[in-house]
This record gives C-alpha cells, structure tokens and sequence, in this order.
C-alpha cells in the first residue's frame, strides 16, 4: 500500500500542473528577492562594499547586475522560458552563492547576508538551506516543460541586457523615503548648523571642512555613542548635515536614513558630492 502511494505522489509531481506550480514557486522568490533588494539597495550596496572591501563604484554594478540577472530568471520561470542560458544562470547564481554563504560561516558571519535585503535577514545557513531547497525545485522544474521559442529566450536576454546597464548614478532604495541631502552652495549661505564628518580619524586629521565634528562610522555598525548624544543635545531646530568623502562614497546618505528613520530626527541632511566636492568648489579645508 505505502509503495503505491509513493508512485502515486511522485506520478502527481511529474504532471504539467505540477510543474507549472513549481516553476511559479521558484519565479516568485526571485521576484520577491529583487524587490527586497531594490527595497534596501543602499544597505545591499553598503553590505557589498563592506564584505567584499571593494568601493561603492564597483560594488554598486555589481549588485545592480546581480539584480538583473535574478529579475531575467524571475520572468523567465513565470513565462515558461526553458532555455539552456536560464538552466545555466540559475544552478550557476544558486551554486556560487550557496559557496559563498558557506565562506561566510567559515568565517564565523552570522549576520544578515542580504539574499532578501533587510525585508527578510536570512544567515548564512539560512541561506544554504533556502538555496538547497530552490536547486530542489529548479531539478523538478524541468520535467513536463515545453521548449520555449528563440524569440522568447532572446526577448528575455535583451531585458536582462537592458536592467543590469542600469546607470544609477546614486544608488537609493528605490521604496523608501530617503533623507534629504543639501548642496554645497546652500550650505553656504546657512548660518547655523552642525557639521559631522563620518569618515575615518585619519583621513579627517589630513583635511577636513572647517568647523565638522568627526565622528567616524562604519556600515553596518552600531550608532556612536557620541553621535546618540548629540542628537539627544542640539537645539530641536537646528540642522545636522552628514557628509563623507566623495559623490560615490554613500556613508553619509546612509547614516541619513538611519538616523532619520530611528530617531525620527526630520533636520538630518547629508551633503551632496562630499568633501571632495566641496573642496574641488574653490574651498580650503583645515589641515
């Protein structure tokens, strides 16, 4: 009897019915990825640049690439694309990150790897255990398929083309409310305000904009003290501008954000372009 229901259940798993389900299944957590990433593309970007020490240039590309290559697979499940590139991007994407959430453990990082931005913090094993459950899927996935046609598959490779040349040229999260940033000329026309540079105490001892607070910050780390108590400090309306190295370098948007979101703090710019920016405007730094 257990042995007919076997056959019964896996005859039930090679139907068209069964199959379309699957490939729905894996269709939608793709899309739900690249929707949690585009929700958080700052952090995503920040994670990048933090764990793969690499600037916010490159890291930027590289999470706008992997963005469009997850929304290709997404769309290419949903419409029944079966083309030997959708097979080979998606072992390929779920192999090279199943390896490298287990370099993460190897580690010791427990932290959010951001497969799902932070709409969803999954670890490193977490991610293992999902990545092992969609090549489940994805096997299953290629029975009962009809072959898709050339001008499909070639529709779908030309919108993955045109999402990853994505020039944006200052990442933000595409749904969530950014904090404000202000300009180099209206800062300097304001006549009251706090000025905090977030970047490293040695960079900031070498030049620095005259009369900035430095208060170094890292992604991914916990607020200063420091900066709790200035917010706690400074008079309610007076405002409190942010601003690091250049117009790729995106701590101070960052910190904005945080700031904003967690204190509720509604006078937090950050300054746009950076000190470079401000520096290259014909002003002279304190050395």
């Amino acid at each position: 009897m257990s042995t007919k229901n076997s056959k019964t259940k896996l005859t039930l798993l090679n139907t068209p019915t069964a199959t379309r389900s699957i490939r729905l299944a894996i269709a939608t957590i793709f899309i739900f990825s690249v929707i949690s990433k585009l929700y958080s593309f700052t952090d995503f970007i920040n994670f990048t640049s933090h764990y793969l020490n690499t600037n916010e240039y490159i890291s930027q590309k590289l999470c706008t690439c992997l963005i469009g290559i997850e929304f290709y697979i997404g769309i290419s499940f949903l419409t029944n694309d079966t083309s030997k590139w959708l097979k080979l991007s998606t072992l390929g994407l779920l192999i090279f990150f199943t390896l490298f959430s287990i370099e993460m453990l190897i580690t010791n990082y427990n932290d959010n790897c951001h497969c799902f931005g932070t709409l969803l913090p999954f670890t490193p094993l977490e991610t293992i255990l999902k990545n092992l459950i969609i090549m489940l899927l994805f096997f299953l996935s290629l029975k009962n398929t009809p072959p898709s046609s050339s001008k499909q598959s070639i529709f779908h490779q030309i919108l993955t083309i045109l999402i990853i040349s994505l020039a944006i040229k200052e990442p933000t999260d595409f749904f969530r409310k950014q904090a404000p940033s202000i300009s180099i000329g209206k800062l300097n026309v304001l006549k009251k305000y706090t000025l905090i540079d977030v970047r490293p105490n040695f960079i900031f001892t070498k030049k620095h904009i005259p009369e900035a607070i430095n208060i170094p910050y890292r992604h991914g780390k916990k607020i200063p003290e420091s900066l709790k108590n200035l917010l706690t400090t400074h008079p309610p309306n007076e405002i409190i501008i942010v601003y690091c190295d250049s117009k790729i370098c995106n701590l101070a948007k960052h910190l904005a954000r945080i700031l904003k979101d967690k204190y509720k703090e509604n006078t937090i710019y950050y300054l746009k372009g950076g000190f470079e920016t401000w520096e290259n405007e014909s002003h002279s730094p304190i050395y």
